[in-house]
């Protein structure tokens, strides 16, 4: 239910009960900013950034001292900025910006507009704003709708109502313009825990080698195992301490990005709320089946939000293997690869997509039979036709029939190609821990700061040789998309 900020202030205005029409869509103005310390921080900085341009902003400068104007309709008058007004503003608008973000971030909760008292006696001594100065928060509010920094009020005002014969009335309302949302973006202010940052978490005594039985999901981490590390496996703790004083963020570009990884069936952000830091390898079954690297947060990101990532708010740059476990197979074979485009099948329209799905599934799978089965479901997701999986099947493996997983009696290659991506994984990682690099490696690729591009990709290549010399395999890198 929404609470009524504004009850007990023997104010005549009020927010109307949940879903009484528009108010389904509205919340009032927060009473109180709590939050994070760094969220708190970076509001404080947003809230003096805005102050300033608010200030010197030609339009709202010229409204000084005049009615402002809001549905072709004057109100009340925009009085002056001056220097003893100054902290009462910025308390009225710390508290704007951070109802603002609050709603925007909570996408769940369908919310557009704040709730927000612009007459005298929405501030008495009773309420739960007497903290804050009534001419403060109304200076703001015009002054935001004044704002144009692209063509279009910061806020839109939506004026209240009051009936005089009842003595009820509904407060004024303001909803954040898309520009004022991506800014609000940019500032670090829109996030899936709001008011909360999403800390980066180190275990204190961090676990580097796991267990997972077989059978147990693969959402969760297998047990801890007591051996020591063994060769390049020491990697890890070293590559886990220069991560954490990498500082790793995730500053969004905007708002829309923001929409599109909201994952509406768990009412979650896809971007994580919460930032697990950690770096361990995970075997399957018994100790030596697999051994994939784990445990960081940003393994778990949407592949589009990784290039948003930055060390000590320095870019990132993302390097990864082409076709990489299509290599290990013709390595594991003992053939060298052939030349062009592997992931494409002449003569057809079939996608590269579709063609690296294949790859994917079959090296999981123990039969032909079960490979089909599973690629009819993900055509499906790709809005391909489904009946034609057996065909995509024969096609791919007939272009690569030399590493055909699936022959009588051969089990799932999985674990073998995943055992030597393990250990090319954490040979690059000692290469770059030489030289205090910081890197995330997620199977077969590796994000590091950009100005370390040539060092990584001089560590893939060096890594990649020392277990399959006699592949010639390629690295790509997110620099190289145009």
């Amino acid at each position: 239910m929404l609470t009524n900020a504004l009850q007990g202030s023997h104010s005549p205005l009020s927010l109307p009960g949940r879903g009484k029409g528009y108010d389904l869509a509205s919340h009032n103005l927060l009473p109180k900013v709590d939050g994070s310390k760094p969220y708190k921080q970076k509001l404080k900085q947003a809230v003096e950034n805005l102050y300033d341009l608010l200030r010197k902003d030609g339009d709202v400068k010229a409204n000084v001292g005049k009615p402002v104007v809001v549905n072709d309709k004057p109100r009340a008058v925009l009085t002056a900025f001056i220097p003893k007004n100054r902290e009462a503003n910025l308390l009225a608008l710390e508290h704007i910006l951070h109802s603002l973000s609050y709603i925007a971030s909570h996408l769940s909760k369908q919310l557009r507009y704040i709730g927000i008292p612009l007459n005298q006696g929405g501030y008495g001594k009773t309420g739960a704003y007497t903290h804050l100065s009534f001419p403060a928060v109304q200076r703001m509010v015009y002054a935001l709708h004044l704002f144009q920094p692209e063509g279009k009020s910061f806020v839109d005002i939506i004026p209240g109502t009051y009936d005089r014969t009842k003595q009820i009335g509904q407060v004024t309302r303001i909803e954040a313009s898309r520009s004022a949302l991506d800014w609000l973006t940019r500032k670090g202010l829109i996030l899936p825990d709001h008011p909360n940052t999403p800390d980066q978490i180190y275990d204190p005594v961090p676990v580097h080698l796991r267990l997972k039985p077989f059978g147990q999901k693969e959402a969760k981490r297998g047990d801890p195992m007591d051996r020591p590390l063994q060769g390049t496996e020491m990697v890890l703790p070293v590559s886990l301490a220069l991560l954490k004083k990498a500082n790793l963020s995730l500053p969004l570009p905007d708002y829309a990005f923001y929409e599109r990884h909201w994952d509406w069936k768990s009412n979650r952000s896809k971007l994580m709320a919460v930032r697990k830091a950690d770096l361990y390898r995970s075997f399957k079954g018994e100790d030596g089946r697999g051994g994939r690297i784990y445990g960081h947060w940003v393994q778990m990101l949407p592949s589009e939000a990784r290039q948003y990532l930055t060390f000590r708010n320095q870019a990132s740059v993302e390097l990864d293997y082409s076709y990489m476990q299509l290599a290990l197979l013709y390595h594991l074979h003992g053939i060298p690869m052939p030349e062009g485009e592997l992931y494409e099948i002449p003569d057809t329209s079939w996608s590269r997509e579709a063609c690296k799905a294949v790859l994917r599934i079959s090296v999981g799978s123990s039969s032909r039979t079960q490979t089909v089965a599973s690629l009819r479901n993900e055509l499906m997701a790709m809005r391909l036709n489904a009946a034609r999986a057996d065909e995509l099947y024969e096609a791919f493996w007939d272009r690569h029939a030399v590493v055909r997983p699936h022959s009588t009696g051969s089990n799932a290659p999985w674990l073998k190609l995943q055992a030597l991506e393990a250990k090319i994984t954490l040979k690059v990682l000692c290469y770059l821990a030489e030289f205090g690099i910081p890197a995330v490696p997620i199977h077969d690729s590796f994000l590091v700061p950009a100005k370390y591009e040539a060092e990584c990709y001089d560590a893939m290549e060096r890594g990649f040789t020392d277990y399959a010399p006699s592949i010639a395999v390629s690295i790509k890198s997110t620099n190289d998309v145009v």
